[in-house]
Order: structure tokens, then C-alpha cells, then sequence
């Protein structure tokens, strides 16, 4: 349970701790969760090692980096990714999913209403979401109101869509010193269908940004 809190914390301690249970116990899973936690501290160094657990990795550890290599669009992975065999073993597409981030780059976000909580949700609009399509509308119901990607970007719009009144939904958690937040993306495709992912935001220089992502729950 602590290693679990420490993994969530993220930064460098973070880091260092995990990599020194990696070594001491050698069990494969910490090399998920030391993937996980290296976006958290953005180096040249971390970015490397995430590139050289994709090249060396077994297939459970190249589809476990996948989405750490997305989050800091490290363009250099792009062939790494795309030679990787049997992508479609991957649990929830995480190869497909890095591949096509990493292309698009950042999706546009128009500007928000000013606060902690709007700049987070903007944060993983801009990073985009695995259960979240440009076709889509993002409920935002604490606010009553849904986001929506028109004219290249994503913009909140109050009260309800003309559309379909069905689709993802948005919740953000801002932290009491207001440097970590929690953002979760859920949908709900049917009785016994859906998906929801949280991400873990870090506040730097007054700018928040997604160091962890997540599945949370699966239906």
C-alpha cells in the first residue's frame, strides 16, 4: 500500500524508490510501474529509459510503456512502437492509442473560465483520452455543461448539447495545496460496457501537467 501511494505522488523520489524495489526484489511488474512513474520528472534520461523498455522489454512491459512514451510525445519511439509484435495483445490497445497521440500531437483547447479545476480537465483535453473521440460530447455535470470539438478545438459550452444527451463524462479533484489534481474520464457504452481513466496532474510553474494515465475500471 505505501509503494501504491508512493507511485501516485510520482517525482523523483518516487522514481528512486520504485527502481531500487525493481533491483531488489526483481520482479517484472515494478518495470510497469517504473514506466508509469518516469513521466512524472521529464528528463532526457527518463525519456531514454523509457525508450529502452520498449526495445528491450517483453511484450508486457512494451505495452505498459506505451502510454508513458505518448504522454511526453517522444517522436523517436514512433518506429519502436510500430515494430512491436502482436499490438493487438495489448489489453486496451495502448500501442494504437501511443501511436496516433504521438502523430497528432496536442489537441488545441479555447480558453477556460480561470481556476485550478478548468486548466486540469484542460490539461487531458489537450493530451486526449483512450475512451474519448473528437465525435464526442464531455459531460461536465458538476458544472452543467459539456465540452465539445468544433473549428480544431475543444471547447465548454454551458447547458445541454442539441445533440445526443449520452456520452463521456468528466470529473476533476483538485488538491487542497493546489499543486496535484485527479481528472477521470468516464464511458458508458452500455449496461455491462464502459471504460473510465484517471489522470494524475502535477502543477509546475503555475501550469498543470499530466504525469500518470491510467485504467481505472473496466466493464
Amino acid at each position: 500500500m505505501a509503494l501504491n501511494t508512493i507511485f501516485f505522488i510520482g517525482g523523483p523520489t518516487a522514481i528512486s524508490i520504485i527502481r531500487r524495489e525493481l533491483v531488489r526484489t526483481r520482479n517484472d511488474e515494478f518495470k510497469g510501474s517504473l514506466a508509469m512513474v518516469l513521466p512524472s520528472v521529464d528528463t532526457v534520461d527518463n525519456r531514454r529509459e523509457l525508450t529502452q523498455m520498449l526495445k528491450e522489454g517483453s511484450h508486457e512491459v512494451q505495452c505498459a510503456v506505451a502510454l508513458p512514451i505518448a504522454l511526453l510525445r517522444i517522436k523517436d519511439s514512433e518506429s519502436l512502437l510500430q515494430a512491436v509484435p502482436d499490438r493487438d495483445r495489448c489489453d486496451m490497445s495502448e500501442i494504437d492509442i501511443a501511436l496516433m497521440w504521438i502523430k497528432k500531437g496536442y489537441w488545441r483547447v479555447s480558453p477556460t473560465p480561470e481556476g485550478d479545476r478548468w486548466a486540469a480537465i484542460a490539461a487531458v483535453l489537450a493530451n486526449g483520452a483512450p475512451n474519448l473521440d473528437e465525435d464526442d460530447y464531455l459531460f461536465d455535470n458538476d458544472v452543467h455543461g459539456f465540452w465539445k470539438f468544433r473549428a480544431a478545438e475543444w471547447s465548454f459550452n454551458p447547458g445541454e448539447p442539441d445533440g445526443s444527451p449520452n456520452g463521456p463524462k468528466v470529473k476533476a479533484y483538485v488538491g487542497s495545496e493546489g499543486s496535484r489534481a485527479l481528472v477521470s474520464v468516464e464511458m458508458i457504452c452500455g449496461r455491462l460496457c464502459g471504460t473510465g481513466y484517471n489522470f494524475v496532474l502535477r502543477k509546475e510553474k503555475g501550469t498543470w501537467k499530466v504525469q500518470m494515465v491510467f485504467l481505472a475500471w473496466i466493464a
